[in-house]
């Protein structure tokens, strides 16, 4: 476990810049949603929780991939400095696990956590940023055994 959060700092880094810059994205809507009663219209809530949640899912990878490539830029080379094809679609591979394992459970805890605060009277901006916020707190912790794991089987 330990040699797992050595190995991933970078990736711990890289998580944080790009749940910060999701943050604010999704800030910036729930900011812009009117201040209107929140726990009378539970339609209302949801579709405000799911635009968020698309919003929060998108800015995040749209930047942590670009960082996950260029810090494994030189794993999907030869010797020669030529690329691998097979090592390139292994990287992809790890990528997409990295987003169907953590997306597939971030993505309807955080919808619903979001949706029962909004339900209880909470604005959207305030219920975004706890969820969003505390998810990623615990993420630090959950994901590096689960990024060092994929890295082994993507890099043997």
């Amino acid at each position: 476990m330990k040699r797992a959060f050595q190995q991933e700092k970078a990736t711990i880094g890289n998580h944080l810049s790009s749940a910060l810059v999701s943050m604010a994205a999704v800030l910036a809507f729930s900011c812009s949603v009117k201040q209107a009663d929140y726990a009378a219209d539970d339609t209302r809530n949801a579709v405000i929780a799911g635009i968020s949640t698309v919003i929060d899912v998108g800015t995040y990878w749209a930047t942590l991939l670009p960082q996950l490539i260029y810090r494994d830029r030189d794993t999907v080379k030869d010797e020669d400095g030529t690329l691998n094809g097979y090592k390139m679609v292994k990287k992809a591979g790890e990528y997409l696990s990295y987003i169907g394992i953590v997306e597939g459970m971030y993505v309807v805890a955080r919808s619903y956590g979001q949706y029962k605060l909004q339900q209880q009277g909470v604005d959207a901006a305030t219920a975004s940023f706890v969820l969003q916020s505390s998810m990623t707190a615990f993420l630090i912790f959950a994901l590096p055994p689960l990024w060092y794991c994929l890295r082994q089987w993507s890099e043997r």
